[in-house]
C-alpha cells in the first residue's frame, strides 16, 4: 500500500518515499493517470499535518 505525501511523493508502508514519477514508472502508467486517480478518489487525500520525510 502506498501513501500519498505533500510535493509529489509517495510513502511505502515500510517507510520508503518515492517520487510520483517513481511510482508511475513502477506501475507502468504516467504520471497524469496517478493524478487522475487522486483526483477521483481512488488514492487517499495525501496527509498534510505531518512530514513524509524518513
Amino acid at each position: 500500500m502506498v501513501r500519498a505525501c505533500p510535493w509529489g511523493k509517495v510513502k511505502w508502508d515500510d517507510g520508503r518515499v518515492i517520487t510520483i514519477g517513481q511510482l508511475a514508472r513502477y506501475v507502468g502508467v504516467s504520471i497524469k493517470t496517478i493524478r487522475v486517480y487522486h483526483d477521483k478518489g481512488l488514492l487517499p487525500e495525501p496527509d498534510r499535518s505531518s512530514s513524509c520525510q524518513g
